[in-house]
C-alpha cells in the first residue's frame, strides 16, 4: 500500500508540476458557472455521479433512511 500511494503522489506531483493549471479545478467558481448555466441538468448530472455506486453501498445507504 506504501508503493502504491507514494507512487500516486509522485504522480500527482508531477503533473501539476507539468501543468499547473491542474490546480485551477478546485475553484467554486467553476462549479457555480457549471449551475449556473445547466440548472436542472447540473442536478441531474451531480445526482447520476453519486448514485453511481455499487449495489451494497446503496443497500447498506437505505439501512439508515426510514420510510
Amino acid at each position: 500500500m506504501i508503493i502504491w500511494f507514494t507512487t500516486l503522489g509522485i504522480l500527482g506531483l508531477r503533473a501539476i508540476l507539468e501543468q499547473p493549471v491542474i490546480l485551477a479545478a478546485l475553484n467554486p467558481i467553476y462549479a457555480y458557472n457549471f449551475f449556473a448555466i445547466n440548472h436542472i441538468h447540473g442536478i441531474v448530472a451531480l445526482a447520476s455521479s453519486f448514485f453511481d455506486l455499487p449495489p451494497d453501498r446503496v443497500i447498506e445507504l437505505g439501512n439508515y433512511v426510514e420510510i
